[in-house]
């Protein structure tokens, strides 16, 4: 009955209808919001830390990038290091998230719904005894996928703060196209609340947006140990330096190109294995090619798996597919195995760059300029996508000048970590909340 008064209801009405209905449950919940404010009490909490409080950027999954997994494991082993016997508390979502807090030791708190988050999460708060709260802003913070977890994020934060809690964001990045809505949540934001911004390009972004009080970090993903690589890789890659060839390590995506088809997917393949193949001809050079994302449908197996088997069966070019699924420490310490880095993910990027080597990087975000600004490296070596897709030679030149430009490039890259280190090292600077 309801499904067939429905579709007897024009379209536009619908439309209207249901951005109302949204407007609505955003008038609730920032209602809720400015009610949670005034009567969240204020406590006293613990120095040295007892209990941390971790918010994730992906509540769902907890580490559902590889990104996501270094910036989260970085900060919980800093933390550690300082703040003996520290508890640690994860917001998630109760399923397979849970579980899996529970597998790590860490204590898992639900996330509570949009209907009554800041209420929910006032109670938290006040009764959860926590000393520290630790948000992973990540790139989420801008609203380009959603405003809403930004927006939950803020006025946790601000809750948080308000109770006397020592309030941290890890160094996100910010976009050009910042969602409009968050404006306000970042204006009026306590100030005990520690906004860390991980590169200067964003940094530069986020001040034309807010008034917000905000710093200068780099991303706790530098910070992060690397684990080790199993024999067979480490064989390999032994045999192939012994034969005095620079090892190359090799990533492309999907992603990069957004919504690509097949056509443009192949293209990506076809311009790899043409790149691949020229620079052989020119340097004596062996490949690793390292997947970062192991999704299914926008993973980089999609196209590294067809250029791997395409290289081992048509080239005599010696090429390594570093299978199976993998945490981000254990990609840390195969890129520290590498002469330089071929990427499309940021986070390969940065722990190539984590351990001294240098990145060519395809850049399909506008995330990765900051990134290189923290090393002082040339532009040059961020490839946009576009001019990937319309230029024939554009990989093929970029790439030979890379390899060319290895030794430069790392003693710039040495030269700059101690400091990038420290950035990274800010991000643990907490303020204490008032």
């Amino acid at each position: 009955m309801l499904s067939s008064a429905k579709a007897m209801v024009p379209k536009p009405i619908l439309v209207r209808l249901s951005r109302l209905k949204g407007k609505y449950s955003r008038f609730r919940k920032l209602s809720d919001f400015r009610a949670a404010k005034s009567a969240i009490k204020h406590r006293k909490v613990r120095s040295p830390a007892q209990r941390l409080l971790v918010y994730p950027g992906d509540p769902w999954t907890l580490t559902g990038s590889l990104g996501d997994d270094a910036m989260m494991t970085a900060a919980l082993a800093y933390l550690g290091s300082q703040h003996r016997d520290l508890e640690v508390h994860i917001l998630c979502m109760e399923n397979l998230a849970g579980q899996l807090a529970r597998e790590k030791g860490f204590v898992p708190v639900p996330l509570p719904p949009n209907t009554s988050f800041a209420s929910d999460m006032r109670r938290i708060f006040e009764n959860g005894g926590y000393d520290m709260l630790l948000l992973v802003g990540a790139d989420i913070m801008d609203g380009y996928y959603s405003p809403e977890p930004a927006e939950n994020m803020l006025m946790a934060a601000d809750l948080a703060a308000r109770a006397g809690i020592a309030t941290n964001f890890l160094g996100f990045s910010f976009n050009n196209m910042p969602e409009p809505e968050l404006k306000h949540l970042y204006d009026t934001l306590h100030p005990g609340v520690t906004l860390n911004v991980r590169d200067e390009v964003s940094l530069k972004r986020f001040n034309t947006f807010t008034s917000a009080t905000k710093r200068l970090v780099a991303d706790t993903a530098f910070l992060l140990k690397p684990a080790t690589v199993g024999q067979r890789a480490r064989s390999w890659i032994v045999q192939q330096k012994s034969l005095e060839r620079m090892v190359i390590g090799f990533n492309v995506h999907p992603m990069l190109i957004k919504d690509a088809g097949p056509d443009e997917i192949q293209r990506i393949i076809n311009k790899s294995i043409h790149a691949i193949e020229v620079a052989s001809k020119k340097h004596d050079v062996s490949w690793v090619l390292i997947p970062h994302d192991y999704r299914d449908i926008v993973g980089d197996d999609v196209c590294l798996k067809p250029i791997y088997e395409q290289l081992k069966v048509h080239t005599n070019i010696d090429v390594m597919h570093f299978g199976g699924t993998h945490r981000a420490a254990t990609l840390k310490a195969l890129a520290g195995h590498m002469d330089g880095v071929v990427t499309g993910r940021m986070h390969l990027a940065i722990a190539s760059l984590g351990m001294g080597i240098p990145t060519l990087c395809i850049t399909y975000q506008d995330k990765f300029e900051g990134l290189y600004r923290h090393f002082g490296l040339p532009k040059e070596f961020l490839l946009a996508p576009r001019r990937l897709m319309a230029d024939q030679a554009a990989l093929d030149d970029d790439l030979d000048d890379f390899i060319t430009s290895l030794p430069q490039l790392k003693a710039q890259i040495t030269q700059r970590l101690p400091e990038v280190h420290r950035l990274a090292e800010l991000n643990f600077a907490f303020a204490t909340a008032g």
